[in-house]
């Protein structure tokens, strides 16, 4: 089990480098044919999500060491709600 769940994460960031590897690329075309917006646009939004999922997953995996993930998972808070209650007035 633990195996098909390895070979499934590397097989997204394979899939997610092919993407971002074509948009940057894409961008790149963009902007030598005169379209600069539109290639800086798309090439510096590739680059900004990019550095966001490693940022965020970086900090996902340093708050498993921490914690746990079962004890993240009980004690996340998820599961309170934050709006009022039906019948409270």
């Amino acid at each position: 089990m633990e195996r098909e769940a390895w070979c499934f994460q590397r097989r997204g960031q394979w899939m997610a480098f092919v993407v971002a590897v074509f948009t940057v690329t894409v961008s790149l075309v963009l902007t030598l044919a005169g379209h600069d917006w539109v290639g800086g646009v798309l090439g510096g939004g590739t680059v900004v999500g990019l550095v966001g999922v490693f940022v965020t997953g970086r900090m996902t995996s340093r708050k498993e060491e921490r914690t746990g993930p079962a004890l993240q998972a009980e004690g996340d808070g998820s599961d309170v709600d934050a709006g009022p209650e039906d019948g409270a007035r």
